[in-house]
C-alpha cells in the first residue's frame, strides 16, 4: 500500500501489471490513496511479463515506488513497464505473484482488476472491473 495516515478504510485490488484496465485503474485510484489505504495485489493473467513484473514491484524495499515506476514506463511498447527478463531474478517473489493469482481463481475471480472495498465493520463489497473502469472516483463516497 502507498504510504498515508493510519486509520483509513482499506481497499483491495488484483492487477495485473500488463492489464491497460488495470494500469488505467491504479492511475484513477491515486488521487484517493491519502483517503483509503488500497493494497495492490499483483497476478500472473496476461502475458509472460505479468509474473516477473509483479514480483519486482512484490520484492521492492518501497513496493509502491516500483508501481509507480512501473506505470511511468507502462507506455514503453518494448517493454510495458519495469524491464523484466524471461527467466525472472526473483523467484520466490514471482511465486507469490503466482499464488496471488491462484488464490483469486479460487475464489471466483475471472477479470483484472478487481477490487474489495472494507465499506465497515465486516462489511466487504466486491468491486467488478468494468464498474472501477467506470466510476472509481464515486465508489468509495457513496
Amino acid at each position: 500500500s502507498y504510504p498515508g495516515p493510519e486509520g483509513r478504510p482499506v481497499a483491495y485490488f488484483v492487477f495485473d501489471t500488463q492489464g491497460e484496465n488495470s494500469i488505467r485503474m491504479i492511475e484513477r485510484l491515486k488521487p484517493l490513496l491519502h483517503d483509503i489505504d488500497i493494497h495492490f495485489y499483483p497476478v500472473a493473467y496476461l502475458n509472460w511479463r505479468s509474473g516477473p513484473q509483479g514480483a519486482q514491484i512484490l520484492g521492492a524495499a518501497e513496493p509502491w515506488r516500483a508501481l509507480d515506476h512501473h506505470i511511468v514506463r507502462f507506455s514503453d511498447p518494448e517493454t510495458r513497464g519495469l524491464r523484466v527478463s524471461r527467466t525472472g531474478d526473483r523467484p520466490a517473489m514471482e511465486s507469490a505473484v503466482w499464488a496471488n493469482g491462484k488464490v483469486y481463481r479460487e475464489v471466483g475471480g475471472r477479470d483484472v482488476p478487481f477490487g474489495v472495498f472494507k465499506s465497515g465493520k465486516n462489511v466487504q463489497l466486491g468491486i467488478p472491473h468494468w464498474v472501477l473502469i467506470m466510476s472509481q472516483a464515486t465508489l468509495f463516497f457513496c
